[in-house]
């Protein structure tokens, strides 16, 4: 009888937490922000770096003017490499479309615009062998959208390659931040068979061009590249890092501005860059000793450079690493306190490069996205 009356409290729980989760997000108000959303390098719908971004979306309860929820798999411009016909996998926008867009939306945000390789299919359709980069018509709604003091996100690799030079280089002059064109990622596992897949395989020659030996690398390390100067730097950790991961660090003051952790460990892909008169939110440090960080400086790199930008006289941000590459459960973001429960269980492991999107990213956007509502909720269209 005991037992019986156990499991119908236990299925009780099971039944009324959730419920009350899923109401207690129903209660919200929601927030009506129309942004345009631009990935051009979905290799899988699946696998979409915008889950991350909609969990945020969701879990504040961001919604279109028409009061829709955005929907990963849709709700973006870029590749879609699911589509039913040809025509539909790639969805961009024109020049003369540029003055409407910036008109009619709030945001605008690059997730990844590194671009994919197009089949032979595609090439006979879109005339090109390459989708991707940063091009003349992004620059265009970029500059009107912060004309018009509106919210711009851009995340890593936004200055790098395949955008053309001289349309990075109208980008750097622009918004003062300038790519010192280095590239690089903390593994796990230096040896070739490990990170042959996760680097491009000119990396490997690379390094036979610049040493005159064989990659010949094992154990955790990172690894630095410079493609336009032909250079490549790898530091294997047991020999020049302080720390089992490199970080991402803010001021106290800042963190407490942003409501993110003053420390929080991260192992993506990051771009280093130059922030001009521009406000550093955050800084990479890669945690390198003595000998390290003069390696780093040897090639013109210091080992603290910036992972978040802020612009001083726009409302433009630039996040220097992959942060939205990661997994998040989606459904989760849709259950109000439960979510609440998870994220602040999940920031208290700031070591921890897998929790990093709920340590650090999502509440970072978080807090950009609601502070720029709040700015405009009275001025809504």
């Amino acid at each position: 009888m005991k037992a019986y009356r156990l499991l119908i409290i236990l299925l009780v729980i099971i039944i009324a937490i959730p419920f009350a989760g899923r109401l207690f997000w129903l209660m919200k108000k929601s927030k009506p922000i129309d942004i345009v959303i631009i990935n051009k390098s979905v290799q899988k719908s699946s696998q979409n770096e915008l889950k991350a971004l909609n969990w945020v979306l969701n879990y504040e309860k961001f919604v279109d003017s028409s009061r829709d929820f955005y929907d990963y798999e849709y709700d973006y411009m870029g590749y879609f490499p699911d589509a039913v016909t040809n025509d539909r996998k790639i969805e961009t926008y024109k020049l003369e479309d540029v003055p409407s867009l910036a008109e009619s939306f709030d945001a605008l945000i690059f997730i990844d615009i590194t671009g994919v390789d197009l089949t032979q299919e595609l090439k006979k359709t879109f005339k090109r062998k390459y989708y991707g980069g940063f091009n003349q018509n992004d620059y265009y709604l970029l500059k009107e959208m912060t004309g018009k003091q509106k919210l711009v996100i851009a995340e890593y690799n936004f200055f790098g390659p395949p955008t053309e030079e001289l349309v990075r280089y109208n980008t750097e002059q622009f918004l003062d931040i300038y790519t010192l064109g280095w590239t690089g990622k903390y593994f796990n596992n230096l040896s070739k068979e490990k990170i042959s897949e996760l680097i491009p395989a000119k990396w490997f020659d690379l390094y036979k061009q610049n040493y005159s030996s064989e990659w010949n690398f094992s154990g955790p390390g990172i690894v630095i590249a410079n493609l336009e100067q032909n250079r490549i730097i790898v530091l294997p950790a047991e020999k020049y890092m302080t720390s089992k991961y490199p970080n991402v660090q803010t001021s106290s003051e800042i963190a407490e501005e942003y409501n993110i952790p003053e420390m929080a460990a991260y192992s993506g892909w990051f771009d280093i860059s130059y922030q001009g008169k521009n406000k550093v939110i955050s800084r990479f440090n890669l945690n390198l000793n003595k000998e390290g960080a003069e390696m780093l400086r040897k090639n013109g790199i210091e080992p603290e450079f910036p992972a978040v930008i802020e612009s001083g006289n726009k409302k433009f941000y630039y996040m220097a690493g992959d942060f939205s590459k990661g997994h998040v459960f989606i459904p989760f973001s849709r259950f109000g306190f439960i979510s609440t429960l998870i994220r602040n269980r999940e920031s208290g492991k700031p070591q921890n490069p897998e929790k990093f999107i709920m340590v650090y990213y999502d509440r970072l956007l978080a807090d950009i996205l609601n502070e720029y509502y709040t700015e405009i909720s009275g001025f809504q269209k």
